[in-house]
């Protein structure tokens, strides 16, 4: 058994973990398409909106300083200053400052900006005002068609627009430049909130970085921040560097938007899903190993019962064929003393010994369980005329039985538990009562009624109740309960036993059982119970 136990629980266990391995899997399938999957694409779509935020912001400013830089180009304050022929001191003083008033109160709005000059040449105001406009040649890499280029201001990387100034005449060729420190001005704009660890850079075609949310980046590489071998990234694309997960935004042809968050951001939303998951699967398993442990445990008791109860039937048996054995011993004792009978010419005592016989041959019946109808009326027969012999045969006996059924099978010794509490607590042998009814008939095709009644001193309404629960203890409730015994182990419940008693009047006692039982077979087959 011990063996048989192990090999099951193992197999069991072995089978329990499958199916939970299988059940994890099923579950973290489920789990990547509705959770996981959703908060990536959460994640992927706040980069996204965020980029896009940063993007508006930043070309929204530029926009802010192009068309600074094309209202100066047109203002008539610097076309006139420019194109006329100042030859009084007095006069080109007065354009200078004009010029240097214009200039000033645009710088003043916008902090951002590094320089903001005016170049010409061509002009009185150019060669004459020396002191303030100091004579630079036009550099060749100066771009006046509107785009933006980077060069240094005073040691410092600046980000320049040009922008031709319109209207002079009499050959004089002027422009206007304006140069910003990107992070000043654009820096506003790249933030990321408080509780999110995340990074924004703008940068050229280069890599270049003009501004940023991480301090004392403007200015660098920005490979020396996020590892990136192509610049060239098409719009909106997200990938993933080392410990981060970027997206590259592009503004327009020079200058583009890199959003970086760490990996860790997500992994923390995850990490936390994991955890609760992870307490309810470890749930799980903890009640699903407790409810196997438990199924274990009963199929083991009931293995043990199953086991028990064929070591008891063996033990039965062996006592049915011990039975078988020791019969013989009173049989060829009752033998002798028929024939001493015999030789004593004593009728009576011949008699008794033969129905003592016939009793204790169908009870022990060879060790069966089983009698017909009529073996059962002939043990009942030789039982009563037994205790006839004690009372003078003073009980009138009436027994009827249909000829139909006499071959019909019922457990043995069904009868006499039945007629022996009669004679023993009915008061059977009393003048007026001395009467005892036994019949067996077929009610139906499959039923069978087996009635027992008397006229003696009936039993108690109390007593009648304990007897009817298995509660009364004396040998007349053992009797009852020990005929309930045999009816439910081989009728199960499809049977009836009604008792009804009046004290003074008399007992009736009804059987009702099929007329086949599920071991008939054993009794055909000279089978042992």
């Amino acid at each position: 058994m011990n063996k048989q136990w192990y090999f099951t629980k193992t197999k069991m266990l072995f089978l329990y973990f499958c199916s939970l391995f299988v059940f994890y899997i099923v579950i973290w399938i489920i789990l990547n398409i509705f959770l996981f999957r959703p908060l990536k694409e959460e994640r992927n779509q706040y980069i996204t909106n965020y980029a896009r935020q940063i993007s508006s912001s930043v070309l929204n400013q530029k926009e802010v300083y192009e068309k600074m830089v094309l209202q100066l180009s047109s203002s008539h304050i610097l076309i006139e200053a420019l194109s006329e022929q100042h030859e009084k001191p007095i006069e080109i003083w007065k354009a200078m400052e004009d010029i240097t008033q214009l200039l000033k109160g645009n710088k003043g709005i916008m902090p951002a900006i590094q320089k903001l000059s005016v170049y010409a040449q061509g002009s009185s105001l150019w060669t004459d005002g020396l002191y303030i406009f100091t004579e630079e040649p036009l550099e060749k890499n100066f771009s006046v068609n509107y785009k933006w280029f980077e060069e240094e201001e005073n040691g410092l990387p600046a980000y320049s627009i040009c922008c031709n100034i319109r209207g002079l005449y009499n050959s004089v060729e002027a422009f206007i430049k304006l140069s910003i420190n990107g992070q000043k001005a654009f820096g506003d704009y790249i933030y990321f909130e408080e509780n999110i660890d995340g990074r924004a850079y703008l940068i050229n075609n280069d890599g270049m970085i003009i501004a940023s949310s991480q301090q004392f980046a403007e200015g660098g590489n920005l490979n020396e921040f996020i590892r990136v071998a192509d610049y060239d990234i098409p719009e909106g694309t997200i990938f993933e560097v080392k410990n981060d997960i970027a997206l590259c935004q592009r503004i327009d042809d020079n200058w583009s938007v890199v959003v970086a968050i760490p990996s860790a951001y997500t992994k923390k939303k995850m990490q936390s899903t994991y955890l609760i998951i992870g307490i309810i699967m470890f749930g799980i398993a903890l009640v699903t190993s407790f409810v196997l442990f438990q199924i274990i445990r009963r199929w083991y008791d009931t293995q043990e019962e199953v086991i028990n109860i064929k070591l008891q039937k063996q033990k039965f048996e062996v006592r049915s064929l011990e039975s078988q054995i020791n019969p013989h011993f009173l049989y060829n004792t009752l033998g002798v003393m028929r024939w001493e009978a015999l030789d004593c010419n004593s009728q009576r005592l011949m008699d008794m010994i033969d129905n003592l016989t016939v009793f204790y041959r169908r009870s022990l019946n060879k060790g069966n369980s089983f009698l017909t109808v009529s073996q059962e009326v002939e043990l009942i027969k030789a039982y009563i005329a037994i205790q006839e012999e004690r009372c003078d045969h003073c009980v009138e006996v009436d027994i009827e039985v249909d000829k139909e059924i006499e071959s019909v099978i019922i457990p043995k010794m069904i009868l006499q538990p039945l007629v022996e509490n009669i004679w023993i607590h009915g008061n059977i042998t009393k003048k007026g009562n001395q009467f005892i009814g036994i019949s067996i008939h077929k009610l139906d095709q499959n039923l069978l009624q087996i009635l027992v009644i008397d006229n003696g001193s009936g039993i108690s309404a109390e007593r009648l109740e304990r007897i009817k629960n298995g509660t009364d203890e004396d040998s007349r409730g053992i009797g009852v309960s020990y005929i309930r015994s045999i009816l439910q182990c081989y009728y199960k419940e499809n049977f009836v036993y009604d008792i009804r008693s009046k004290e003074g009047e008399g007992t009736r006692v009804s059987l009702i059982v099929p007329d086949k039982i599920e071991d008939e077979v054993n009794w055909g087959q000279g089978g042992q119970k």
